[in-house]
């Protein structure tokens, strides 16, 4: 809910309120979008999505922002903020694994000879580990490259609510260059599929 906006020309700043709890939030619009949202006004229903920045003070950086249609959307927000509390709360859990751990302490002590095979093996293995870590050598662009990027983030995010950062999706993508990355992210983070989270420069999917 909108209680209170002023609108300027370049971004428009407003209090929002969903009813468990009230935050400020400031979205920059160009052209088209100030056309899209020329209905804006206090007392209106809003979906938007963007992360929480902390300078100069606690506010919503909205990156994306639509007036709600229905009074579903409203009820819909209201589940997927009572799952993401829940979700924060429960946190990552570490496996209940006891049997399997005493099971291979007892193997390692009857049988040494298992030891020495193990000492061997890390070598061995090492440059395949390396060879597992090195980039394609594929160079990706435009969707492709904005599909890996999302791909890779859908997977890496589980468990990080800090996001993943813009330096570990280039080392992924590698030999794709920097600024091209960071180009899809925006894209991605316009087209509404991820969001930036502590800063602009570690992401999350939505």
């Amino acid at each position: 809910l909108v209680e209170a906006m002023t609108r300027q020309s370049a971004s428009i700043e407003l209090s929002l309120n969903d009813g468990t709890g009230r935050i400020k939030a400031r979205h920059y619009v160009n052209d088209r979008q100030s056309g899209d949202l020329a209905a804006l006004a206090p007392g209106r229903y809003v979906t938007v999505f963007g992360s929480v920045r902390t300078a100069p003070e606690v506010h919503f950086a909205v990156a994306g922002m639509t007036l709600a249609q229905s009074a579903d959307e409203v009820s819909y927000h209201m589940v997927e903020a009572a799952y993401a509390a829940l979700k924060l709360q429960k946190g990552r859990t570490e496996p209940e694994t006891p049997a399997p751990k005493k099971l291979a302490v007892a193997e390692a002590a009857f049988s040494p000879q298992k030891e020495e095979a193990a000492a061997a093996a890390p070598a061995s293995e090492a440059p395949a580990a390396v060879a597992a870590k090195a980039p394609s050598g594929e160079r990706l662009s435009g969707s492709g490259l904005r599909k890996a990027v999302l791909r890779f983030l859908q997977k890496e995010a589980e468990g990080k609510p800090e996001g993943v950062s813009l330096a570990a999706a280039c080392q992924h993508v590698a030999p794709s260059p920097a600024d091209e990355v960071s180009a899809a992210l925006q894209k991605l983070v316009e087209s509404g599929e991820i969001y930036t989270s502590i800063d602009d420069e570690h992401f999350l999917p939505l």
